[in-house]
């Protein structure tokens, strides 16, 4: 495709020129100089037009899903996971142990384990379930100092 908008000689400005060189249309011309910004950048892209429309209808499209999530973001029905679901997460666990054997004496242990995440664990992430074991060992080190205190 032969690009119709060419730069001056002094690379001002776009312009359009003829096949005799006369400049025909000029970005300085007030009503034409932003039709000529316009095909230079359309010629610019290097697309052809069917392209150009085949690109405009798949945005139309992505523009409508896009809209659904607006709508249901305020509507307040969007949320946004933290991970995966299935993702190893970590979770904090306390388990009720028999330390006397026979007497019924119990006490709590917290332990850490890696569970795959779910989309019932979304309330208690930063809570129980933490997405590394690092910020779950440091969340067992404060819950253990407000038991102790």
């Amino acid at each position: 495709m032969d690009r119709l908008t060419h730069y001056n000689d002094a690379r001002e400005r776009y312009e359009i020129v003829n096949d005799y060189g006369d400049v025909l249309i000029d970005n300085l011309n007030y009503v034409h100089g932003n039709v000529v910004d316009r095909l230079a950048a359309y010629e610019d892209t290097g697309l052809m037009p069917m392209e150009i429309k085949s690109l405009w209808e798949e945005w139309q499209v992505n523009l409508k899903c896009l809209d659904k999530y607006r709508k249901a973001e305020a509507d307040g029905r969007l949320i946004v996971l933290p991970c995966k679901v299935g993702d190893t997460v970590w979770k904090i666990v306390r388990h009720r142990v028999d330390v006397s054997g026979y007497r019924m004496e119990w006490e709590w242990e917290t332990c850490i384990e890696a569970v795959k995440f779910s989309i019932g664990m979304f309330e208690a992430i930063g809570k129980t379930v933490f997405l590394t074991r690092e910020e779950a060992e440091a969340a067992c080190k404060i819950d253990e100092t407000e038991l102790l205190s």
